[in-house]
């Protein structure tokens, strides 16, 4: 699923600049450690022009791939590669951009959003979509950043792409391959996990007798009203907090009807390849300095997940947050909370 707002900012912080440095070092990934990020102190007003937002470029092979830009038009280009469900709509960079001189692009993956559905795609198709809309771009150096769902992502960047024009990769809170296991997921994690592996018609099914309809009902409230009822009676007491605020749930529910606009095939065949055979070993990553951040209390992409794979990405670095999970990451005050960790 998608990821908490302020963390995902200040993890894209320590990936823009080396501002978080100031407060925080960071160790091998081998010798996992506690680093703490700094977190942006002001909220900006500065708004990024719709038009920016609802983006689209044609592939070589003639696809759509629908993307929103966010920050500096001139600024280093970084990809950030939304959770599941989600879409280029996942998180407001622009404010971000414009204060570390980023051109910050958020693309939508195939059958989601306004990007064209991609039969038989499997995970290592990626990168060509990334190469191609770099190119058309004009975009000779670039960073990615993977979010949950997207992390897979931006490993297979790793994985494939070109170090003379692949500066930079992060991950954040995101998925690891079948082999790292389910420990420390919740049990309704584990349930969609298999279900995505093992019994992907029945998941389908499932999602377009309850998501979808409600994804395409005129009245956003529906969407609302499902989102918080599944929060409330799945996620545990800390977790369906969050989305008691108001804001937080409505651009919850913007981001789902975005993601479920071409209805659930996009999202079915996405949870077949998280859940399957990556087709590459962690181990064939020959990218230096790959950035892993998780919260050590995440029942969805568990802290085991991310020590897994750091131990297998050679020259990897792992940020564990103490004490947030998946989606205690829009805490206003995790700032003041982890200042008494420092």
């Amino acid at each position: 699923m998608f990821v908490g707002y302020h963390r995902l900012i200040s993890a894209t912080e320590g990936f823009l600049s080396s501002a978080s440095k100031r407060n925080a070092s960071t160790l091998p990934a081998s010798n996992s450690n506690h680093v703490i990020p700094t977190e942006p102190r002001n909220k900006s007003s500065t708004l990024v022009d719709p038009a920016q937002l609802d983006q689209t470029l044609t592939l070589s092979d003639g696809r759509t791939l629908g993307f929103a830009e966010y920050g500096s038009p001139h600024g280093k280009p970084l990809l950030y590669f939304h959770g599941l469900p989600a879409c280029r709509y996942e998180i407001d960079f622009h404010e971000l951009g414009l204060r570390h001189g980023a051109r910050i692009f958020a693309l939508d993956r195939p059958g989601m959003g306004l990007s064209a559905f991609q039969p038989n795609r499997q995970l290592l198709d990626w990168p060509a979509d990334v190469k191609d809309f770099t190119g058309k771009l004009g975009l000779v150096e670039y960073r990615v950043l993977g979010g949950s769902g997207g992390g897979p992502y931006s490993l297979v960047c790793a994985k494939a792409l070109p170090k003379e024009s692949l500066k930079g990769v992060g991950v954040l809170a995101g998925f690891a391959p079948l082999e790292a296991g389910t420990q420390g997921m919740s049990l309704r994690s584990r349930i969609l996990w298999n279900l995505g592996r093992w019994f992907s018609g029945l998941g389908r099914l499932y999602t377009d007798w309850t998501i979808v309809p409600a994804a395409h009902h005129p009245d956003p409230k529906v969407l609302e009203e499902l989102l918080a009822k599944t929060v409330k009676n799945n996620f545990n007491e800390t977790d369906s907090s969050v989305f008691e605020d108001e804001k937080i749930l409505k651009h919850a529910a913007k981001i789902v009807r975005e993601s479920f606009r071409q209805g659930s095939q996009g999202y079915v065949q996405e949870c077949k390849i998280l859940t399957r055979p990556w087709g590459f070993d962690l181990r064939e990553i020959d990218f230096p300095g790959v950035r892993l951040w998780y919260g050590d209390n995440d029942r969805h992409t568990p802290i085991q997940m991310a020590r897994w794979m750091a131990d297998r990405i050679e020259g990897s670095v792992l940020t564990e947050w103490k004490g947030y999970s998946h989606f205690t990451f829009t805490d206003d005050h995790t700032e003041e909370v982890y200042s008494g960790h420092s």
